[in-house]
């Protein structure tokens, strides 16, 4: 019975396969960033002057998601990491889980009108009216000017107003009042949800919480609080916060003063 011809492998052969089993794989770039929005070069803020302007507003935001195609005013992409207020505040972060139709509203102008509201809703129209409808619903809440409006900065994936419009502070200055007398310490809010915390440094001073004022350090009981909105600043509802201590003196939590 015939043997079997041994096949001869080259020399060159082999060197490449050694070669090729003893490089290490090249790992693949990471994607780019993904674009989840959409900017209009320009044009005119959206805003409601009443609860009833939900529908112009609409038709507006239609108008830009589909402009003509001789406006030279492109829609360009943008990254949701360019958007601190989407990206890193609480209320900004809702506005981006929301699936579906959904629009992000902010009372103007900020300084007096504390209201910052994400909604969904069945269709575009339905989300902005939830929208609008909750920020006026804030504004009226907090006493706040008659003159107030409510602008849509975000509808769907379209950025309906200026970058400046979109900015987030991840801390903001908050001072304490107790019995009359403001504290000298100075401290630095930060937002976890509806939680906000203030930070002498880098250590845990006070809490707010679902209604309560409480002292973290030195440990204190939870006082019951309430809080006043006053306005808008860099995604931050500047505020306002009364309570009583255990002896009856009132303690006050400014934020953003």
């Amino acid at each position: 019975m015939p043997r079997p011809a041994c096949r001869v492998i080259p020399a060159l052969a082999v060197l490449s396969l050694v070669i090729a089993a003893c490089t290490p794989a090249v790992a693949p770039a990471p994607p780019a960033p993904s674009a989840e929005f959409r900017a209009p070069a320009g044009g005119p803020p959206l805003i409601a002057t009443g609860p009833d302007g939900a529908a112009e507003l609409a038709a507006a935001a239609a108008r830009v998601g589909a402009p003509d195609p001789s406006d030279r005013r492109r829609l360009r992409p943008v990254a949701a990491a360019m958007l601190p207020l989407i990206a890193d505040a609480p209320e900004g972060q809702r506005f981006r889980a929301i699936s579906g139709p959904r629009a992000l509203i902010a009372g103007i102008p900020a300084a007096q009108c504390p209201a910052l509201v994400a909604e969904g809703g069945a269709d575009r129209k339905g989300a902005i009216a939830r929208a609008v409808a909750g920020c006026f619903a804030a504004l009226t809440a907090a006493g706040a000017p008659p003159d107030c409006g409510c602008q849509l900065l975000a509808e769907g994936d379209l950025l309906l107003a200026p970058a400046d419009a979109f900015a987030y502070a991840k801390g903001v200055p908050a001072r304490v009042i107790s019995a009359g007398r403001l504290l000298p310490e100075r401290y630095v809010a930060s937002a976890n949800g509806d939680t906000l915390t203030l930070y002498a440094a880098t250590r845990p001073v006070w809490r707010v919480a679902a209604g309560t004022l409480q002292r973290l350090d030195p440990p204190g009981p939870a006082l019951v609080a309430t809080r006043r909105p006053i306005g808008l600043d860099r995604g931050w509802i500047r505020a306002r916060i009364d309570a009583l201590d255990p002896e009856g003196r009132p303690v006050s939590v400014l934020i953003d003063p």
